[in-house]
């Protein structure tokens, strides 16, 4: 078992982890304070993360499960974390052995002082002109690489780090990245030609793969949690019944309301609320909608026509359960009817694709 931390820039989410499934302990909110200056940002939420992992460590929970942790499992999104594509190629004068030691000399491992490289996640490996799966001692003369360079604050993530190993000094302490997560555990992130799409509360990551290589990658202005600010703000509600109208409206997507019998539900609010408010919610949403796809367009139209084939995948990560039913199932219907982006992509509404990472 681990205990995983989702870190997002408004919340922690902490989950268990047992026989590939996730399991959500609980979620400490953080709030946003505007111009407040990054070492500040930081801080507080390094106190959030403790104060959520001293509660935990107090529970019969974890008093109960202590024994069968193998250890504690932290991955960062966007602020906590940023990404760069890495490209390397070598020639030798004659052919070489290819192993994991010469490939770790390869990468770059500079960091400055205000920031410091939390992975290298590999993401292809061509040797003598062929892609391969893994490297096994081959002999080549030529190798080229492609790599996920991942960065994050060093005030944040040593401060991080040793409030960890503090608070769970009987457990390993591993940090990770969504980004690396993402490319090294998920099998449908391994389509050879796609565009990834991650819904991060900050904006949408978006990465365009053309045989198994990085072609592309874009962060939007617009994401999960801008999203769901401005239609609070328009429609003047909270939070929690924001989230309740979208999770009943994700339910209902595929619904025809005149033919579909309904059992009332507090859960399902969406088929029972007035023409007139269901109108002024479709409104607000999709006007938000159109922000964000015309920024995916944006990134596709910037992606030469030889790099496209017939097919490509559009695949939608929702970081969690939250995130799945109220922002990226509904990206996923609206993508699938938008004839402008699968008419670029020459694909289908049958290859858009919406996965929960936890």
């Amino acid at each position: 078992m681990q205990i995983v931390f989702l870190i997002k820039p408004y919340s922690i989410n902490m989950y268990s982890y047992k026989d590939d499934s996730y399991n959500l302990l609980g979620t400490q909110d953080i709030s946003y304070i505007e111009n407040e200056n990054n070492t500040d940002y930081e801080n507080r939420m390094i106190y959030v993360c403790k104060d959520i992992c001293q509660d935990f460590i107090n529970t019969d929970v974890y008093k109960n499960i202590k024994k069968d942790i193998i250890n504690i499992k932290v991955f960062l999104t966007n602020p906590w974390c940023i990404y760069e594509i890495m490209n390397l190629e070598k020639e030798f004068e004659k052919p070489q052995k290819i192993d994991k030691n010469l490939i770790d000399k390869m990468m770059l491992h500079k960091a400055n002082e205000n920031t410091s490289i939390l992975k290298n996640s590999i993401f292809n490996i061509a040797l003598n002109g062929y892609n391969v799966q893994t490297i096994n001692n081959q002999i080549a003369k030529k190798i080229s690489l492609q790599y996920i360079s991942i960065y994050s604050s060093t005030n944040f993530l040593d401060k991080l780090k040793n409030t960890l190993e503090t608070i769970f000094h009987l457990h390993p302490i591993e940090i990770d990245s969504i980004y690396s997560h993402i490319n090294e555990n998920h099998e449908d992130n391994k389509s050879e030609n796609q565009l990834k799409i991650i819904i991060e509360d900050q904006g949408l990551d978006l990465s365009y793969i053309y045989q198994n290589k990085n072609i592309a990658s874009f962060f939007t202005s617009s994401g999960g949690f801008t999203f769901k600010n401005k239609m609070k703000e328009f429609l003047d509600i909270d939070s929690i019944i924001l989230d309740k109208i979208l999770r009943s409206k994700t339910l209902n997507l595929n619904k025809n309301n005149l033919t579909v019998i309904h059992e009332k539900n507090l859960d399902n609010i969406w088929p029972d609320l007035d023409e007139t408010i269901k109108s002024n919610i479709e409104e607000v949403i999709n006007k938000e909608l159109d922000i964000i796809k015309t920024q995916i367009r944006k990134f596709i139209d910037s992606i030469d026509n030889e790099f496209i084939t017939k097919d490509v995948n559009i695949n939608i990560y929702s970081l969690d359960e939250m995130s799945l039913n109220t922002t990226g199932l509904i990206l996923e219907y609206s993508v699938k009817e938008d004839m402008y982006i699968r008419g670029k992509l020459l694909t289908n509404e049958s290859k858009v694709f919406t996965k929960k990472i936890f």
